[in-house]
């Protein structure tokens, strides 16, 4: 199993559909003291992310995170559709705005929180140090599109002894996006659930695939299963 993943972090990432994977890839070839920050396509960055992300970092040794690669992260408060789309939002009133998603966690600026639950991993804004990015091998680029590639890599930072961990005030912001059709996303939970028993050797079981399921979009048949992508 060791060396699939580690056929996946090191393959050019292919042309994906939506929510490509490829930029992760590319950044995850740089190697070095740099810092390396993710932020999705819809994220706006708030005044003090960068700052906030590069200051762990750089404090590492005196945060009492454990051995081993960190991924640094920080809640991604939700905008409201924009008023008015030629003039965008008001940047000074972002944090006003916005909203806080249910459970994210509230930090004082500065403060770091070690998360045990590695699989909340949301790539909507997070950092990692290049060499740790590297340790844990990237994120797998077979994963096209949206969907398992987060508790993917979730579990590979397990799997490397990693750890999950929150920055107060690296807080960023979500603009509201077009949501997938369900024609998209069982397309996409075929793909990637063939992609996850090909790498860990068992049926993925993931929030998003149950919420199909019970909305029908997708099925499972006797033993669990879902059928894989139709054949091209």
């Amino acid at each position: 199993m060791a060396d699939r993943r580690q056929a996946c972090a090191d393959r050019p990432s292919r042309p994906a559909l939506r929510g490509s994977t490829q930029p992760r890839g590319r950044a995850g070839r740089r190697r070095g003291r740099d810092i390396l920050v993710f932020l999705h396509s819809s994220v706006i960055p708030g005044p003090r992310t960068l700052e906030r992300y590069a200051r762990a970092v750089a404090e590492r040794d005196t945060s009492g995170i454990p051995d081993g690669p960190v991924v640094w992260c920080s809640p991604v408060l939700r905008l409201p559709p924009v008023a008015n789309p030629a003039v965008g939002y008001p940047l000074q009133k972002l944090d006003e705005l916005s909203r806080r998603a249910p459970g994210a966690p509230v930090l004082a600026p500065g403060e770091i929180r070690v998360e045990e639950r590695s699989h909340l991993f949301s790539p909507g804004s997070f950092a990692m140090s290049a060499d740790d990015y590297a340790e844990v091998g990237g994120f797998c680029a077979d994963y096209a599109g949206p969907g398992l590639e987060t508790a993917d890599f979730a579990r590979v930072l397990d799997r490397a002894g990693g750890s999950l961990a929150w920055v107060g005030g690296a807080e960023s912001y979500r603009q509201p996006t077009e949501p997938l059709t369900p024609e998209e996303e069982a397309r996409y939970a075929r793909r990637h659930a063939a992609t996850w028993r090909e790498r860990w050797d068992e049926e993925p079981d993931h929030p998003w695939l149950t919420r199909l399921v019970a909305e029908g979009i997708i099925q499972r048949d006797g033993s669990g299963r879902i059928p894989d992508p139709p054949r091209r």
